[in-house]
């Protein structure tokens, strides 16, 4: 049986959990749907999902979830919309998302170094963090990674 969590109760599961005897499974909505890492050494928190982003804005706001849901989804439908027509994404203080150009380049096969392989120009998404962004990362103790 599948044991639907709050936010909190997720929190309280990745963060402050003991994952040397537990294994903890998350209900199958988006992305959710996986066993927790078992470490021998540190716990990496777990990735933030949609899911997350929305438990965590009905907790704070208490508007319906399907509200919330359809939101952030529209909200990141015209991010991708914006990149996919080559305009950047410049969220203030968090950062921008540039679209830039990656030119045509030989690679090799490492099955079969001996042929070379045309890799085709395209464009890329870069993430390039905002000040406040920074600040905090700068706080971060990257041993814990």
């Amino acid at each position: 049986m599948i044991k639907t969590l709050d936010i909190k109760q997720t929190r309280e599961v990745v963060m402050g959990g003991d994952f040397q005897d537990a294994s903890i499974e998350f209900p199958n909505v988006s992305g959710f749907g996986r066993n927790l890492p078992q470490s021998h050494h540190t716990i990496m928190p777990a990735n933030l999902t949609k899911r997350e982003i929305v438990l965590e804005i009905y907790e704070k706001t208490g508007f319906p979830q399907k509200e919330i849901v359809d939101t952030v989804q529209m909200t990141l439908d015209i991010v991708m919309r914006a990149l996919s027509e080559g305009r950047n994404v410049e969220l203030r203080n968090f950062g921008v998302l540039e679209v830039q150009r990656r030119k045509s380049r030989i690679g090799r096969n490492p099955n079969k170094p001996e042929a070379e392989v045309v890799i085709p120009e395209r464009a890329v998404v870069k993430f390039k963090s905002g000040k406040i962004l920074k600040q905090m990362l700068k706080k971060l103790d990257i041993n814990q990674l």
